[in-house]
């Protein structure tokens, strides 16, 4: 149990760390939407982020 909430915790802080480089680095577009969703390599980082959050779900007991 103990481990499961330690990989909890370390799947979230990555997926925050992420969101903070994509709020940082990624442009925005005039209406305020961020240009994250046109650019593929942006893209597949969102794509991975949810992959990982996904795989540490199954992880956790129900």
């Amino acid at each position: 149990m103990r481990k499961s909430i330690v990989v909890l915790i370390v799947a979230v802080l990555a997926v925050a760390a992420g969101a903070v480089v994509l709020s940082l680095s990624a442009p925005v577009l005039e209406d305020g939407l961020f240009a994250v969703y046109q650019d593929p390599d942006w893209s597949y980082a969102i794509r991975e982020g949810e992959a990982l959050a996904a795989a540490v779900e199954a992880l956790l007991p129900a």
